[in-house]
């Protein structure tokens, strides 16, 4: 990552986002000081296969709080469908 920021870009160019076929679950929150909700927004319109969900915050996940655990589940159920 530090290597992305000091000489370029951080993720991979679009066209390559594109083509990755994989389920991918995107969180995104509003409060995010580094990344705004707009970035996770964006990337989930640009993976093919992505999934994106809205937390209050990153503590939310890292909570035993019910509803990130049914999102997550949920996805992971689909994703080993496909």
């Amino acid at each position: 990552m530090l290597d992305g920021l000091i000489f370029g870009r951080i993720a991979p160019p679009i066209e390559a986002r594109r083509a990755l076929r994989q389920p991918t679950l995107v969180i995104g929150h509003p409060s995010d000081p580094i990344h705004p909700f707009s970035d996770a927004d964006r990337i989930a319109h640009e993976l093919p296969h992505a999934r994106l969900v809205t937390a209050s915050s990153i503590a939310e996940w890292a909570s035993a709080a019910e509803a990130p655990r049914c999102e997550l589940l949920a996805f992971l159920e689909q994703a080993w469908r496909a």
